[in-house]
């Protein structure tokens, strides 16, 4: 059912994902949430906030079965996400190519959107070497994609057109 040492998705209730990091903290078990600092406007005032890169998801990593059964117990917490019967494993890669994300690039987009078209590429240079993603032609940028399936989103960031190993603008995308 578990493997030990591995990643995992839990998905909580809305607004609920620092309280359940901080648990899981308090419990020595390992979590990554990855955030996204945003600008809010309120009518008298902006402020820089950070707010969970995809809400209701966190990331676990599960060294026991014990670990599993404490993550269920907290408050906030209602599942860990699963592909068919299964509970769904996060590759060590997708975690390490998230943080390098969150850590390095300003601006982050998620979309749910499914994307398609595109020419499959790899950032060749600078902090995000290694990601792999689908280019984007919008507003005359270049973006790439990195398509997160299990949790269905996308991010999508802006990177240099010299970064990037096999880049060509894909055809039948519109701006």
């Amino acid at each position: 059912m578990i493997k030990s040492n591995a990643w995992y998705l839990i998905y909580t209730r809305s607004k609920h994902e620092r309280k359940v990091a901080t648990f899981l903290e308090w419990k020595n078990i390992e979590s990554f949430l990855p955030l996204n600092k945003v600008i809010k406007q309120w009518h008298d005032r902006k402020k820089l906030i950070e707010e969970p890169l995809f809400p209701s998801y966190l990331f676990v990593y599960l060294k026991t079965a014990d670990d599993y059964f404490e993550c269920l117990n907290c408050d906030g917490a209602l599942t860990f996400i699963k592909t068919g019967t299964q509970v769904a494993i996060i590759s060590q890669s997708l975690i390490n190519q998230l943080q390098t994300v969150v850590n390095n690039v300003k601006n982050i987009e998620v979309s749910t959107a499914r994307f398609t078209a595109g020419q499959q590429v790899t950032i060749t240079e600078g902090p995000l070497t290694g990601v792999s993603g689908k280019i984007v032609t919008a507003d005359r940028k270049n973006k790439i994609i990195v398509n997160i399936e299990l949790l269905d989103r996308s991010l999508i960031i802006d990177v240099p057109e010299c970064q990037l190993a096999s880049f060509k603008t894909p055809q039948g995308l519109t701006a």
